[in-house]
Formats: structure tokens, sequence, C-alpha cells
């Protein structure tokens, strides 16, 4: 694996950039999450696509401050998808990262040739209980995350410890984040989406329900929705092996 330094940290899978696929594969994280969420989509679509899993500015390992909007942060994922030069890039943003790759993909519609647009929405309306949480600390905050956003038939034994190793320990990147979804909205923007668009959902996601999925589809006119059986809002934690099924499945699609 390589670590690639530029405006934020970005995490590149063993797949060379120029190597056996044509395409390559930005995947972008959640609120107040880092690049760890993708671990196991990391290197996972062999002749389909690369993998570039990034930190946003102010997440993980990134050494830049926080962004206070999605179309800053998006701006910062732009500016790095230039500078890796890749070939035929698609976007694949979970939550808050979905919002910053739906963003992309209506202000440049013809540069990804893709989207996949995971446990997100066209406007992100953040439940209150989250600001309430994240003011009482981060420890109360993540014990929210891991009893609300993982389906109850995940093992919460074992999430826990997963959401806090990909999490950002700092009550105000995190505030800023919800935030930033709390003010996104690009619902009446949707028809400028002009590239094959894959919608995923969870079907016990009660982050993001299954309604913001089914408004993506119903007005992106190249779309396909997908409900991850048995997932909360965190399906790449909870459900690897199906995300990559799905991912695979549109990659595929896309290729032919």
């Amino acid at each position: 694996m390589k670590t690639l330094f530029y405006n934020q940290t970005a995490y590149i899978s063993d797949l060379d950039l120029n190597g056996d696929s044509d395409k390559t594969l930005f995947l972008v994280h959640g609120a107040g999450l880092s690049k760890g969420l993708w671990e196991r989509q990391l290197g996972a679509f062999p002749g389909l696509a690369a993998t570039i899993a990034i930190d946003l500015p102010g997440h993980g390992e990134s050494r830049n401050p926080a962004k206070k909007n999605i179309t800053e942060y998006a701006d910062a994922v732009m500016d790095l998808v230039r500078h890796t030069g890749a070939r035929q890039p698609v976007l694949c943003g979970l939550s808050m990262g979905g919002a910053v790759c739906l963003d992309l993909l209506i202000r440049y519609p013809e540069f990804f040739v893709a989207g996949i647009l995971m446990h997100t929405g066209a406007k992100l309306t953040v439940n209150r209980l989250l600001f309430d949480t994240l003011k009482k600390g981060i420890e109360e905050h993540l014990d929210m995350i891991a009893a609300f956003a993982v389906s109850p038939k995940s093992d919460s034994k074992k999430m826990k410890p997963l959401i806090r190793d990909i999490s950002v320990l700092s009550v105000e990147t995190a505030t800023g984040d919800f935030t930033a979804c709390n003010t996104f909205d690009r619902m009446g923007d949707l028809s400028a989406v002009k590239v094959p668009v894959l919608v995923v959902t969870g079907s016990d996601d009660l982050i993001t329900p299954g309604k913001y999925g089914a408004y993506l589809v119903e007005h992106i006119s190249d779309s396909r929705l997908f409900i991850i059986k048995d997932a909360g809002h965190l399906s790449p934690l909870e459900r690897p092996e199906a995300v990559n099924e799905v991912i695979s499945g549109f990659l595929t699609e896309i290729s032919g």
C-alpha cells in the first residue's frame, strides 16, 4: 500500500493507477469519520477499478483544517482527483461523502464517468440529538453512533471499536461536519447529473432512511437502487462482502 499526500491524505490500494484498470474509484467517508471506513473496499475490484480512499481535510491523516461546507470539501476532492491524473474517475461516497460526490457530479457533469451514492440524499437533515450528544463529549457521541448507526442484526460489540478506530475524535470537527450536512440541499439540481449512478441504502438505516435514496433514483435519470439487507448506516463496515459485490456489479455494468 502507498500513501499520497496532497491537500488531504489519500490511501491508495496496491493497484497501480495506470495498471490493469481503466477506472479509478475514489472513496469518500462520512461525517466525523476517516478513510478507514473503506478498508475492506481497497483493492477489492481488480480489473475493474483501482481504489483511492480519501481523508477529507481535517480528518484522519489529513494535514489541512476541516472545511465549513459540502462544496468546500468537494473542491478539495476535485483538487486531489485532478492531481492524481486518474483515468476514468468514479466517485463513491457515504453519507456526507455521498453529498460531496453528488455536489461534484452536479457541478462537473462530464468529468466523472459514474457515481456511487451510499446512505445519502439530495438534502441531509441531521437529527438534533446528534448535536446534543456531541455537546456532552466525543465518547457520548461515539456511543450513540454505535447504538443507532448500525443494524440491530450487526454485532454491536464488534462494531463499536471499529467505529471508534475510523472516527475523528474532535467534537469541533464532528459538529462542523454535521452542520455542513444540515445545510446541504441539492434537491432541485439532480437533473444535472448525466452519468450512471448507483444508489445504495441499508434496510435498517435509521440515520438516512430509504426514502432519501428513493428520491435520488426518482430524479437522477440514469440511476439504479440497491438495498443492502441487514445493514444500517455503515454498510461498508457491517456488510463489506455485500457492498463489494454490488459495487463490482455496477463497475462491470458501466464497463460493458
